[in-house]
Order: C-alpha cells, then sequence, then structure tokens
C-alpha cells in the first residue's frame, strides 16, 4: 500500500484519468473529491463489502454506520457529478 500525505487543495493522479482531491479537513474528518471515467466504480468499502453480502457488520452495522454518519442515507455516496442538462 502507498501511503501519501497531502493538504488541503492537493491532488493526487492515479493512471490516466483518476484524481483524488483535498476539498476539506474539518477535525477527524476529510473530505475527498474524485474524478474519474463513468466506467470506473467509485464506492466507500463498506458498501462494496454490503454489496457482495460479506460485510461482518451486517444490518446491525450498517444501522451503526448510518447512526454515526449523522443519520444520512446512502443514496448519494456513489453519486457522481453530472453537468445539469441544458434548458
Amino acid at each position: 500500500m502507498l501511503v501519501l500525505s497531502r493538504k488541503l487543495g492537493e491532488r493526487i493522479v492515479i493512471g490516466d484519468g483518476v484524481v483524488v482531491a483535498v476539498l476539506a479537513i474539518c477535525g477527524r474528518q476529510v473530505k475527498l473529491g474524485i474524478e474519474a471515467p463513468a466506467f470506473v466504480p467509485i464506492r466507500r468499502e463498506e458498501l462494496a463489502v454490503l454489496a457482495q453480502g460479506t460485510w461482518a457488520g451486517g444490518e446491525a452495522g450498517l444501522a451503526s454506520h448510518r447512526t454515526q454518519s449523522g443519520g444520512r442515507g446512502d443514496e448519494n455516496d456513489d453519486a457522481r457529478s453530472a453537468p445539469a442538462a441544458a434548458p
């Protein structure tokens, strides 16, 4: 595993088209922005493993995660920014 340190506003380029940027740092939470081609799946680890049905936390773990994340659902976790449609 490659371990890198980045400051606010800095970016990491992975391969030919994946860019990870540090967008915000608030206490122990870091907000990352990821730019990637549409064919590259981007998921949080617990959602990817849950989709495979092998996450050790099971449904109880998922409920616990939702509580720890402020009760937000997962509907926007894997959303990609798309340009707004022209009127």
